[in-house]
């Protein structure tokens, strides 16, 4: 059993720690949160929220003086006193990605092509990923999505990875629906078809690694349209977005090295991430800039 004197002094440690919140003494840490008022308390709103779980990170303006205990107490009182009706930003309830289907403005290259806020990387490989402009003018006979898209290929010598990417918010720790469309343009290759792709948030796997067409990749399809133009498949899927309701959104495409192929290009367009539930697609050459 703990001494009497122990008991005592953690009451009055515990008595007095309320107090301070209660009174708001305009420590460091406090003032540092009045400071940055709007920053502060979304920050405020997640810290305290994960008190019993996993630490939000701790912004820059926050000395490193303000241990947990601190800070939770000048969190409560810049969030009573500075703003005492103080509520965090409302979900995103409609399809979240900008730009879906890579719509943009041509450069002084015509194959760099600002599809903002995408971002295209090839780190191995040529050509890799790149805004698709021999699929600009005509819908391929109904059988493709949208007039835009983004074509990957690779030499099939040697192989090549790229990433296609956008930062996306989202709904925190809620379930989402992503929805893509993928083709493959057989009629300009033959040969063995190796361009695999998968869509990841955050390092979150939400679809793995496979065949960007495996319908039309079946050579019993042949006969079905797949060869006669870019066929384009539609895949879905469901995952639970992370905590911080903000991640990467990225497609990573690769093609292995060594194919008996040649460049047969793959088609990728059409991206849609929507709460669980909603289907909203908006208006696919609205872009953001």
């Amino acid at each position: 059993m703990a001494p009497i004197t122990s008991v005592v002094l953690a009451a009055l440690f515990s008595l007095n720690s309320f107090a301070a919140a209660d009174t708001c003494n305009g420590d460091n840490c406090l003032r540092a949160l009045r400071q940055q008022t709007s920053s502060a308390l979304d920050f405020c709103h997640s810290y305290t929220t994960a008190l019993y779980g996993t630490a939000a990170p701790t912004p820059t303006f926050i000395p490193t003086t303000c241990y947990p205990q601190r800070l939770s107490s000048a969190c409560y009182c810049a969030d009573q006193v500075s703003n005492p009706t103080y509520t965090p930003p409302p979900c995103p309830s409609s399809q979240l990605v900008q730009n879906p289907s890579f719509y943009g403005q041509p450069a002084a290259d015509s194959r760099n092509i600002d599809i903002r806020p995408w971002v295209i990387a090839v780190p191995t490989g040529a050509p890799g990923c790149v805004p698709a402009v021999g699929y600009s003018l005509a819908d391929m006979s109904g059988s493709w999505g949208d007039p835009r898209s983004i074509e990957c290929r690779f030499d099939p010598v040697v192989g090549g990875q790229s990433t296609i990417t956008q930062d996306i918010k989202l709904c925190p720790s809620t379930q989402h629906t992503l929805r893509i469309s993928t083709a493959c343009d057989f009629w300009t290759g033959s040969g063995d078809f190796g361009i695999e792709f998968k869509v990841s948030l955050s390092g979150l796997t939400i679809i793995p690694w496979g065949p960007v067409c495996p319908f039309c990749a079946d050579p019993s399809n042949a006969e079905s349209g797949c060869r006669y133009g870019a066929y384009y498949e539609k895949r879905t899927a469901t995952f639970t977005s992370p905590a911080s309701g903000s991640g990467s959104l990225v497609i990573s495409v690769r093609q292995a090295a060594g194919l008996n192929a040649t460049q047969v290009p793959a088609l990728f367009d059409q991206i849609f991430v929507n709460p669980l539930g909603d289907t909203s697609s908006g208006n696919p050459a609205q872009i953001p800039f």
